[in-house]
């Protein structure tokens, strides 16, 4: 019994530096199901948050696409 719990228990990874500001916002269920179509139809399946990120950029003209 010479083990720690230390010992025993991996070390966390360190979450990488947040930038932007955090939006929060409730979408309503018919609307979700849009923009989850719409990421399933992409290469890459984004996040619901990366999705929603591109769709505004879109909408806004391309910036950051």
């Amino acid at each position: 019994m010479s083990d720690t719990t230390r010992d025993s228990v991996s070390a966390r990874k360190k979450r990488p530096p947040q930038t932007g500001e955090m939006v929060a916002t409730r979408i309503q269920p018919d609307l979700l199901k849009r923009i989850d179509a719409w990421r399933r139809g992409q290469p890459d399946l984004p996040s619901r948050p990366e999705a929603l990120r591109r769709l505004a950029a879109k909408g806004l003209g391309g910036e950051g696409t």
